[in-house]
């Protein structure tokens, strides 16, 4: 084990203990937290901690689900693999002895069919449940059916901005709310005119990155990566270092974007960075 940092505190530390504890008397629990709280990496881990068996939590991301278990080993001083791990497509790394191990919804549903029972597991974690994929509720429905036979089996479901009127009809669970208050949000928008409404999304970027303060790093979201390596030869480097963050890239590229950096840092993301994902800065 390594030597575990001091971590910064976050809005849902003060919870933990209770929601751990809350395990215990619900079947169901639905935690609503507001975004940056800290309900990913440090609640899986108080929740792996008071169990005697397994704990999954199902992301509806890779990178989101790779991002959370180095995070938390990270911040826990823990052998990423070892204690906590992660698995979906084309990557895994976790071992039998694992108590926390984060998957994609795809591949946790693959699991469930070679493992109907969830032999050795006593939590489920659906997190970012309100974008509600389909392997999302067919993950629910299958896990609620478990339940009639494994009445231990503990469900929680998070999110930022969770509806929570219908599930608690339904699943007759114990709810959570957790409110920070938000941070100020400037709105400012480029011209509504034809000649700029006209241009190409590079050259739109470069023109709102023009009107902004130089200091800060600046988080820029496009669709895709074809876009992210138009805007990226528009920009150059007038702006500050540009950097992706997407599925795809390799874990050191994830890397260099996630960590802090000496210079100014101008991030192109898919929809990954809306949700599951805290960029620092």
């Amino acid at each position: 084990m390594k030597k575990q940092k001091t971590k910064i505190p976050l809005p849902i530390d003060p919870y933990l203990d209770g929601i751990a504890n809350d395990t215990q008397e619900y079947s169901t629990l639905l935690i609503k937290a507001s975004p940056g709280s800290g309900k990913t990496t440090r609640l899986p881990w108080r929740i792996a901690l008071h169990s005697d068996q397994k704990v999954l939590v199902l992301e509806p991301r890779r990178l989101a689900a790779k991002l959370a278990a180095e995070r938390i080993a990270d911040e826990e001083g823990l052998n990423l693999g070892q204690e906590v791990g992660y698995h979906f497509r084309f990557d895994k790394k976790y071992t039998p002895e694992s108590k926390l191990i984060f998957y994609t919804e795809g591949t946790f549903l693959k699991r469930l069919i070679g493992d109907p029972q969830l032999i050795g597991i006593n939590t489920v974690i659906l997190d970012e449940f309100h974008e509600r994929h389909i392997e999302t509720d067919v993950a629910l429905a299958a896990l609620r059916s478990l339940q009639q036979i494994r009445p231990e089996l503990k469900l929680i479901l998070m999110s930022a901005t969770l509806e929570t009127r219908a599930l608690e009809v339904f699943h007759q669970p114990k709810l959570i709310e957790i409110e920070i208050p938000p941070f100020k949000i400037d709105l400012h928008y480029l011209p509504n005119q034809p000649s700029i409404l006209n241009q190409t999304l590079e050259l739109k970027v470069k023109r709102s990155l023009e009107t902004l303060p130089t200091e800060g790093d600046v988080l820029v979201f496009v669709p895709g990566m074809s876009e992210m390596i138009r805007v990226q030869n528009a920009l150059g480097s007038q702006f500050g270092e540009v950097h992706f963050l997407h599925g795809d890239l390799s874990k050191e590229e994830q890397e260099s974007t996630l960590l802090p950096a000496k210079n100014r840092k101008i991030i192109l993301a898919t929809n990954i960075a809306e949700s599951s994902v805290t960029i620092p800065g």
